[in-house]
């Protein structure tokens, strides 16, 4: 989570930006993170890959649901207008993730690293609940939200501090395989739910999920996990196989280095012999002379 960066007073923050949790859930987050990295460097050495999110949202769990509960009421939405957050549609999540899995079970790789995951566009939440009211044609109490929110009656909540969330890393990666989010900001998001969208809880997950991605020669698709099988074990799986193949690798290459050393000391002496026997030769024709 993009929480565990702490109150930022509206500064961008990236993957850089320190660590300062300031909530129970954020401190716990942080102390998982360090866990998982640890595996990286670990004897198991698996590659490890830490995505924070920013704030969730999709089918089902938007501010058109907060808005439609408040009966078109922001007051009761705690409709806050000093901090800025970002989020991120959970359909990008799933595609992002994907193509992470997938790339790692492709090229095989190493190492850690930290993306966040947010959309171009972070602002209020003001500002999304204004634009969700409009989508569901509730009018606006325009009076009572202008100026710094002091007649916005605040529902008291508990946030993790104002910040801006810079995507840049992310996004540099998804145009390297020609790809870009689905859902650049809160507008297009909300659009396509107010329309019912459910994506991605609508599509079969018993089948390909996501279109193919081309590196070079290599063809990736994003192939589901079975459900019986967690992806720690599988990693694990594949992790030791690929460290007895290399075992066994290892033991053929020193079972040849013995024998060519075997093959080398066995011509040596052969040598040796023939050429103590040409000498008994040449005294002997010698001596009969």
């Amino acid at each position: 989570s993009t929480g565990v960066y702490g109150e930022c007073n509206g500064a961008w923050i990236t993957e850089n930006s320190p660590v300062k949790p300031i909530t129970t859930k954020s401190i716990a987050r942080v102390q998982a993170e360090r866990s998982w990295l640890s595996l990286a460097t670990s004897p198991s050495s698996l590659p490890v890959y830490i995505f924070r999110l920013a704030g969730v949202y999709g089918p089902g769990r938007s501010a058109l649901e907060t808005v439609k509960k408040a009966g078109g009421d922001l007051r009761l939405c705690a409709p806050d207008d000093r901090i800025l957050t970002s989020r991120i549609h959970v359909t990008d999540i799933v595609r992002l993730l994907g193509l992470s899995m997938n790339l790692s079970a492709a090229i095989h790789l190493t190492g850690s690293d930290i993306f966040n995951l947010a959309d171009d566009q972070p602002c209020t939440r003001l500002d999304v609940l204004s634009f969700a009211a409009r989508l569901l044609n509730y009018s606006l109490p325009v009076d009572s939200l202008e100026g710094d929110g002091a007649g916005l009656n605040f529902v008291p909540r508990v946030r993790g501090g104002s910040k801006r969330v810079d995507n840049l890393k992310i996004i540099r990666q998804l145009n390297e395989f020609g790809m870009q989010l689905q859902f650049p900001d809160y507008k297009s998001g909300l659009m396509a739910l107010a329309k019912g969208d459910l994506g991605p809880f609508d599509q079969d997950f018993s089948l390909p999920a996501f279109q193919a991605v081309q590196m070079d020669t290599i063809s990736i698709d994003c192939v589901p996990i079975p459900k019986d099988i967690s992806l720690l074990e599988r990693t694990l799986a594949e992790n030791q196989a690929l460290k007895s193949q290399v075992t066994e690798l290892e033991k053929k290459v020193i079972n040849l280095e013995n024998t060519q050393k075997a093959i080398k000391n066995m011509l040596v002496k052969k040598l040796v012999n023939k050429r103590k026997n040409e000498t008994v030769e040449k005294r002997t024709l010698s001596d009969d002379s």
